[in-house]
């Protein structure tokens, strides 16, 4: 075993002071990087941006593009190269790291590492949590500021195009969706660059950081969606057609950008968890679509704009084709080694110049298999203990692995199997000797980078003579025989007293075997493979000094192509376009330089890589020399080539326990060393119960870090089910607004009429969280049912869709019948759930039921229509025979002003026709005090002013009205003068009283109250002793209180017709006690009806009359040709208390509003009245 010289002390010290000052430089250019994204949205970036071009870039070598290259491309490729060099002096500093025991973390870095579950995120630390809250208040950030900068020139923006305001205002949120959406994706491919020098300037890992890519690629996705959509709907709305099969020559191509869109978006939905599970080759396969996605991207804005997010693409496709001629080389196998329930151990042969780290992966390919695939493992073995061989574990779980068990356990197998491995690829360095002890807890296969962590402690301890922490391993399998795992912990070339060194102990939990098995255990089966001159041991790339052949090709290859581009810029675009955009064709220059790039980076990569080739070709032959003359040792010489469980080295430190799982919480809380090491690597429930233990105010010793290497694990089914309980609370408030006659509503001070927008805003909040919690497919017994989920969330759509503004208005009747659904919906929606979780959202549709069903009561009865009258323009008044009213505000305050100002528009006038009438009654009757009125109509037409008529009430005579201080502007705005001809007769129709009619009268009589409080409380009551009876006499005796056994859906609608049946029980009682009472009173009136003559509505003026005859001609004044100065006029009223009301048009509403919320206006009181239930 050779082991390398560290460096002194004193190098130590220097080497760390280098990497000091390169940290603090990449940190100041990075930091300069991001403040240029966040002020890329404001006019001091843009003046700033085009006077750097005017001045320092627009040379005739790089065009217009050399400002984007010099301020978003060059300071990400400098850091870059720079890294490189921080990297390789890091690699001096390992060793030295192993040899010393750091002291301390302090306790601010271990706040910022201490973990968390997040839903939706998974675990993740303070660092991480904080970093991804800052990214998503960077994209916040700057979509507000651009659509500030854009919105700011929306007016000059629709005079240059003639369009209308709101048009220009949806063209530019596409633009804006679309440039946030660049954004996330100038960041979308520095996680998966495997050999980054960016990532651990941060402290990350390409393999750690696969989590930043997935949520930077749905973010992405969704705001290239949305910026699609926006144009589509603009470009059908202003009828540009021929916009979305335009390829622009010289500005934006829109159809290269949907070809983008169209690849992305197949792309992303084969991320979809149950695709990637099932059907791995085709999300493997579709991956590769982000070349024509991004291909096609450049060709949609042109190269100049794409430079903001050439960085990470860059740095992708340097390592993306560095990773591709490794891969041409078929890696020698050594050996392969069966274990029990479909496990095996490849042992390949590398060079001892190929180091690597605890933790670390390959990525590998066997073209038996399948020549495209690549499948990521986690190296068991240690380069430091192993030099000349690479080992890893691979578990049968799929049906790559399925293929490669079956052709190795075979009965004949074979003698060689071509290999191709890309990697290895971890952290730059680790840190487990910081710690007292060491806690590694596994699930199957998940102990193989613990393996590789011991064999690591090993060799610290055996041949670096350096103190070790304490280990505890704790692992969980599914059967014993899984346990020769463990006999993997020693190397292949060593002996079993090496892990004596170590103070190890193992706990291993048997998770489906109750006791040790009878049987005997099965013999390992070892496989050696015969030498091949066409394979080569594993090296790496770019030979041992790889970090700075990598910095050299990064900046080579930019320096290549920016001196090809220089050339053809300057003798080729330049002469045709003179730096203007105009001419020269966007696509073909995207183009050139796109093939200028690759050309740079393949020329670049390929002299680094041939370079080290040769060097590795002479290794490699010494290597083979070797193998030739020396027989091959067994890995297994040390216990014979094939043994028994029995034989297995650990089990003297090894406690096995069956038929249970561990209770990490307990078992880590009784960690009492000051400072303990929790890694975890296994499913997902164990590393979120591991990182809870850890993150308890009770584990200030425990430092967490999860260990999970499966490159494409979405973690977005907790975002989904968030999702779904926001909506669910909003659900629970969506009914409340809906109940007609509330109790509850009024205690707030609202009415049902006036909260209707509440009801409005909630629906679309809750489908747009019901959408976007998703769909999946499985109707389950006894648990979250999906099926009726997903029906519940279509009748929703449905009525979600029938509620937009053009279908309400047009197909009024749809609208009407389709919000039926919501029946169905919350049926649907409670077999999904269940009825348990369906409780949170019962009181509102509770109430709602109850005052439904008393309305449908209600309803039955035909109502006595007494008279109606017609007037102008298709306008009637009905007038029915009543005995009390129906809904509204439980109380009004008008008289608390001194001054009402009433503003309507055209039917808007009725409410205010019932107040003048209360304010008539309480003048003459009550002989009190009256505010001053004033009254603005606006009607289309001179003959609508007859329904200033109805401002007094049948019954009355025109000087009832004199008792008011009454003003009234009448506005006509389509008639600019009183019309010449004679004024319209009004007709009024008068009808027989019927037998089978009654008058209008309270649902519930005069204590309507007291009586729907009585039906509440009583319904729920015999609800609950229904529901008692039918849970003890008949669930719990089959399920037991365990919500296993008894079906959901069962209980669901079993509790819903409890519910039912209680409700109609309750109001059934309660309306046919008072529906006696009103029997007996409507057949007072009607016998007083026959015996007096009915009293015409118009016995003061006649039964037909003529607009001058109108009463209120005294105090009105008509205007016409045009509309009122709602401002001028209310803002003119000096009484100290003004109430403005206002029922009319959403224009005229909002202008009514704004007038009262100046500051010129505190006396000025306002309240909008709509009664468009």
């Amino acid at each position: 075993m050779v082991v390398k010289r560290t460096p002194s002390s004193h190098s130590h010290g220097g080497i760390k002071i280098v990497r000091g000052a390169i940290l603090a430089l990449t940190s100041t250019v990075f930091l300069g990087y991001i403040i240029v994204w966040i002020m890329s949205g404001t006019n001091t970036y843009r003046t700033w941006f085009a006077k750097l071009r005017a001045n320092y870039t627009n040379s005739t070598y790089f065009g217009n593009q050399g400002a984007t290259i010099l301020v978003f491309t060059l300071p990400i490729l400098f850091m870059a190269v720079v890294g490189c060099v921080y990297l390789h002096l890091g690699k001096e500093l390992i060793r030295g790291i192993y040899m010393e025991r750091k002291g301390r973390k302090n306790q601010i870095a271990l706040l910022k590492r201490r973990p968390m579950v997040i839903k939706g995120l998974g675990v993740v630390s303070g660092i991480e949590l904080s970093m991804f809250i800052m990214f998503i208040a960077l994209v916040v950030w700057s979509f507000s500021t651009h659509l500030h900068l854009y919105f700011s020139l929306v007016t000059k923006r629709a005079i240059e195009k003639g369009e209308k305001i709101w048009e220009v205002k949806l063209d530019r949120v596409g633009l804006v969706l679309g440039i946030v959406g660049n954004l996330c994706l100038a960041f979308l491919f520095f996680p998966v660059t495997r050999s980054s020098s960016v990532l651990p300037l941060f402290g990350l890992t390409s393999e750690g950081s696969i989590k930043y890519h997935i949520w930077l690629g749905h973010i992405t996705m969704v705001l290239f969606t949305a910026h699609g959509v926006v144009y589509i709907v603009y470009w059908i709305i202003t009828k540009r057609y021929s916009e979305m099969v335009d390829w622009a020559s010289t500005q934006i191509a829109n159809v290269p950008g949907e070809l983008s869109l169209l690849f992305g978006l197949f792309l992303w939905v084969t991320t979809h968890p149950r695709i990637r599970k099932n059907m791995f080759e085709l999300f493997f396969y579709t991956h590769y679509l982000y070349i024509l996605f991004i291909v096609f991207y450049i060709f949609h804005l042109g190269i100049a704009f794409t430079y903001t997010i050439l960085p990470g693409f860059y740095l992708f496709a340097i390592d993306r084709y560095l990773r591709f001629l490794q891969s041409r080389q078929s890696i020698r196998l050594v050996s392969a080694r069966v274990l029990p329930y479909e496990t095996l151990e490849l042992n390949f042969s590398k060079s001892r110049d190929l180091s690597y780290t605890p933790t670390s992966m390959i990525f590998i390919n066997v073209p038996s298999v399948s020549k495209l695939q690549w499948h990521p493992f986690t190296i068991s073995s240690n380069s430091n203990l192993e030099p000349n061989n690479l080992s890893v574990i691979i578990k049968n779980e799929g049906s790559w692995t399925k293929k490669l068990y079956q052709m190795l356990s075979s009965p004949s197998p074979l003698d060689h199997l071509k290999v191709c491995v890309e990697g290895p690829h971890g952290p730059a360095s680790t840190h487990f000797l910081r710690h007292d002890m060491l806690v590694m807890v596994s699930g199957g296969s998940g102990i193989a980078p613990f393996i590789s962590i011991i064999r690591e402690l090993i060799f610290t301890a055996t041949t670096l003579k350096s103190k070790t922490p304490r280990v505890l391993l704790i692992c969980a399998f599914k059967y014993s025989s899984d346990l020769t795992m463990l006999d993997l912990l020693v190397p292949n070339s060593g002996t079993p007293s090496l892990i004596s060194n170590l103070e190890l102990e193992i706990e291993a939990y048997v998770t489906r075997e109750n006791e040790p098995p009878l049987e005997k255990p099965e013999i390992l089966q070892t496989i050696w493979f015969k030498p091949n001159s066409m394979d080569a041991p594993l090296s790496p790339t770019l030979g041992p000094n790889g970090w700075l052949w990598l910095g050299a090709i990064i900046s080579s290859s930019f320096i290549i192509y920016l001196l090809f581009m220089g050339i053809l810029t300057r003798y080729y675009i330049f002469p045709i376009d003179h730096n203007t955009s105009k001419i020269f064709s966007h696509t073909l220059q995207a183009m050139l330089n796109m093939l200028l790039v690759c050309i740079s980076i393949v020329v670049a990569a390929s002299i680094g890589f041939l370079v080290n080739k040769r060097r590795k070709s002479m290794e490699a032959e010494q290597i083979q020399n070797v193998e030739n003359a020396t027989p091959e040792v067994s890995p297994d010489t040390w216990l014979g080539n094939d043994r028994e469980l029995e034989s297995l080295p650990h089990q003297s430190f090894t406690k096995v326990n069956y038929g249970g799982r561990p209770e990490l919480k307990r078992i880590l809380l009784e960690c009492k060393e000051p400072s303990v090491g929790v890694l975890v690597c296994g499913p997902k429930k164990m590393r979120h119960e591991v990182a809870a233990a850890c993150s308890s105010s009770l584990a200030e010793n425990l430092h967490f870090e999860s260990l999970s290497f499966n490159w494409w694990e979405v973690k977005l089914d907790r975002v989904g089910l968030v999702l779904g309980v926001v909506g669910n609370l909003c659900l629970a408030f969506l009914f409340f607004p809906v109940t007609r006659s509330s109790s509850v509503l009024p205690l707030f001070g609202l009415t049902s009429d006036g909260s209707i927008k509440y009801h409005i805003w909630l629906g679309h909040i809750t489908m747009v969280l019901f959408t976007a919690h998703g769909l999946m497919v499985d109707w389950a017994s006894t648990r979250i049912a999906n099926v009726p989920g997903e029906l519940s969330l279509l009748f929703g759509l449905f009525l979600w869709v029938t509620t937009h503004p053009r279908i309400r208005t047009n197909m009024s009747e749809l609208f009407f019948y389709t919000h039926y659904l919501y029946i169905l919906f919350i049926v649907f929606y409670i077999f999904h759930l269940g009825i348990a979780v369906a409780y949170t959202i019962l009181p509102g549709f509770y109430l709602f039921a109850i005052d439904r069903y008393l309305r449908l009561l209600q309803s039955q009865q035909s109502v006595r229509l007494v008279s109606a009258r017609v007037l102008p323009y298709e306008t009637l008044e009905l007038n029915f025979s009543k005995s009390r009213g129906p809904h509204g505000p439980a109380s009004t305050h008008f008289l608390r002003h001194d001054m009402l100002v009433m503003v309507s528009g055209g039917s808007g006038i009725a409410p205010f026709i019932s107040i003048i009438r209360e304010l008539i009654f309480t003048a003459t009757t009550l002989k009190s005090k009256m505010p001053r009125v004033l009254l603005i109509c606006a009607f289309k037409y001179s003959s609508d002013l007859t329904m200033l008529d109805l401002l007094v009430p049948n019954s009355g005579t025109p000087s009832r009205i004199s008792n008011l201080e009454l003003e009234i502007e009448a506005y006509i705005t389509r008639e600019n003068e009183p019309p010449l001809e004679k004024p319209k007769i009004l007709q009024t129709i008068r009808f027989k009283p019927n037998s089978m009619d009654a008058p209008l009268s309270p649902t519930l009589g005069s204590n309507g109250w007291l009586w729907l409080g009585a039906i509440i409380s009583s319904s729920f009551i015999i609800y609950l002793l229904f529901m008692g009876i039918l849970t003890r006499y008949y669930i719990f005796p089959i399920d037991h209180n365990t919500s296993k056994i008894f079906s959901h859906t069962l209980q669901a609608m079993l509790n819903m017709s409890l519910v039912c049946i209680s409700i109609v029980v309750a109001a059934s009682v309660g309306f046919l006690v008072n529906k006696r009472r009103k029997s007996m009173e409507a057949e007072q009136i009607q016998n007083v009806e026959n015996a007096t003559p009915g009293v015409s509505p118009d016995t003061w003026f006649g039964d037909d009359r003529e607009l001058e005859s109108l009463p209120h001609r005294s105090f009105t004044k008509v205007n016409y040709g045009g509309r009122p100065e709602l401002k001028r006029i209310l803002l003119e009223c000096k009484e100290p208390s003004v109430g403005v009301l206002v029922c009319g048009p959403k224009k005229m509403r909002h202008e009514v509003a704004a007038a009262c919320s100046s500051s010129l206006a505190e006396n000025l009181h306002f309240e909008s009245l709509s009664f468009n239930w």
